[in-house]
């Protein structure tokens, strides 16, 4: 019997600490970001930064069926 194959893709490359991606993100996301820096003082790229590792590190990838 023939099979259906989902092929999921690599994860992307781990870049090193010298090096400075470049992320499109919404208009929202953007104005987030711009409306806390402005109370705190933060830099943007520190608070996306903070934002999405915690984002990250608080994410549960759960496949289709397996819930």
């Amino acid at each position: 019997m023939d099979k259906l194959i989902f092929k999921i893709p690599r994860p992307a490359k781990k870049l090193n600490a010298n090096d400075r991606p470049v992320m499109r993100i919404t208009p929202e996301a953007y104005n987030a970001v711009e409306e806390i820096s402005a109370r705190t003082g933060l830099s943007n790229t520190y608070i996306a930064s903070k934002m999405i590792e915690f984002a990250a590190a608080n994410t549960e990838v759960v496949f289709e069926g397996q819930e």
